[in-house]
């Protein structure tokens, strides 16, 4: 939540209106059935093993869709003009994707399928916007060679 209400603060000036409200309304739906799962999951009787695989698969199938929302950003607001706004999605996403295995390493699936879907939809804008892509790389090569030397100087 914070994450998302972080990117609207960021993007929506740069981004038309149409775009925020699409991904905002993909978005809200996947937060909502994520929390709905969870209170059902809260009020059900002991499980039986039925049960539970059920409730995993619907906490799979949930989990991926709410990485499809998230990823879904890096197509709807990203800027075609502004490679600093460019890489800021990018780290974000980046950021989400690289905390989801340890959120979500309870189930394997669950941390495959949200990683699919968040990752997916960035990589391909990525991959059409060829001339920023050498821009975003070489910054982060830069970005990381400065902190690998402040590390170096700290010890």
């Amino acid at each position: 939540m914070v994450t998302a209400a972080l990117l609207l603060v960021t993007i929506v000036p740069q981004t038309p209106p149409g775009r925020v409200l699409l991904w905002t309304g993909l978005l809200v739906p996947a937060l909502l059935a994520r929390g709905l799962l969870f209170y059902q999951f809260r009020r059900c009787p002991p499980a039986t093993d039925a049960s539970v695989r059920r409730v995993h698969n619907r906490f799979v199938v949930i989990v991926g869709l709410g990485g499809v929302a998230y990823g879904l950003a890096g197509v709807l607001l990203f800027p075609a003009d502004d490679p600093t706004l460019q890489m800021f999605i990018v780290f974000v996403i980046a950021g989400m994707a690289a905390g989801a295995p340890s959120t979500l390493a309870a189930s394997w699936r669950a941390t495959m399928a949200y990683l699919f879907g968040m990752v997916a939809p960035v990589t391909v804008v990525l991959f059409l916007q060829r001339d920023y892509v050498a821009t975003i790389m070489s910054s982060g090569k830069a970005l990381m060679q400065i902190i690998n030397d402040l590390l170096d100087v700290s010890d």
